[in-house]
């Protein structure tokens, strides 16, 4: 894939390519790796989407024509931890891989939840399998759901929601953190992970999660300074945690916050620097509240559309 805004350097460019190597010129992109992309020039409109690859796996595990579903994961779904496994793992890994796929693609809405069941990949019971039976239920209803982003959208510049949901998992009580980026209008990156140590509180537990999310965000300001994309202003970083985001822009020393890890602090060298700019969404408006928790269906939807994902 070669990607350039001077029309007359990219020709030069795939001719060289072609005198030294056999290949194809296939033109304007259209399918990546599962990926189908389209545009529409007149509207400036770019739309991502994985139908093709979401219904082969449909199909293959027997979902065609189920019910349709509005959420992937239930509200406080929970899931018991087994010493022995009580299904088939090799299907078990098969489904989680298989929709794991989707959710790296064009899928954000479904990343906590294929976070949460890959955990029991090697001991998974029939509880397990009814929710990633769940997940596929719920990849049929919105198997033609696209990513579009817009190119006279007012969100040109990049932004991210984060968000952490405290003791999340009630096995070691981590916390859970999720992020999404989003250009033109739609998310272009997202996580949902399980943090690397306890957090002592709900502050602590967003405090990390915004470290998390300001490390992507210095990867993304470089990459999208290598290929000339013009970035005015420091990226936000929009946080629903009062004490989180006042702790990450106030660099006086907090004695409650004395346990914190230094490598956690990151995020006040990214505001100091100016690279990173800190604001606060209303917990009603945070969008990565879908990658830390399952929510009730007009939630969910509200948000997935937020994401770009309709």
């Amino acid at each position: 894939m070669v990607l350039s805004n001077d029309v007359d350097l990219l020709n030069q460019k795939k001719d060289e390519l072609k005198s030294t190597f056999k290949m194809k010129d296939l033109g304007p992109i259209h399918w990546f790796l599962g990926l189908e992309i389209t545009r529409d020039w007149a509207r400036r409109l770019i739309s991502v989407s994985q139908t093709r690859y979401v219904s082969d796996v449909i199909e293959c595990f027997g979902f065609t024509n189920v019910c349709p579903i509005s959420t992937p994961i239930a509200v406080n779904f929970r899931l018991p931890c087994l010493d022995s496994p009580e299904v088939d793992v090799r299907d078990y890994q098969s489904r989680i891989g298989s929709i794991m796929y989707a959710m790296l693609g064009m899928c954000p809405d479904i990343a906590y939840a294929v976070g949460m069941l890959s955990q029991y990949s090697a001991h998974p019971g029939m509880d397990h399998l009814n929710a990633i039976n769940r997940i596929l239920k719920y990849l049929n209803s919105t198997k033609d759901y696209k990513l579009i982003y817009d190119g006279n959208s007012s969100e040109g510049n990049f932004s991210a929601y984060c968000n952490s949901d405290w003791a999340g998992d009630l096995r070691d009580h981590r916390s859970i953190s999720g992020y999404v980026f989003k250009i033109a209008g739609a998310a272009v990156s997202w996580s949902s992970k399980k943090q690397s140590s306890t957090a002592l509180s709900s502050t602590k537990g967003e405090y990390m999660a915004l470290t998390h999310v300001a490390k992507e965000a210095m990867w993304i300001q470089e990459f999208l300074y290598n290929i000339r994309f013009p970035l005015i202003f420091a990226t936000t970083i929009l946080g629903n945690n009062q004490g989180a985001l006042a702790l990450a822009v106030n660099p006086t020393f907090h004695a409650c916050m004395k346990h914190i890890r230094v490598r956690q602090h990151y995020i006040r060298e990214c505001v100091e620097e100016g690279s990173i700019k800190l604001d606060y969404v209303p917990t009603a408006d945070q969008v990565a509240n879908v990658l830390t928790k399952g929510l009730q269906g007009i939630k969910h939807e509200r948000f997935i559309k937020m994401m770009g994902l309709i």
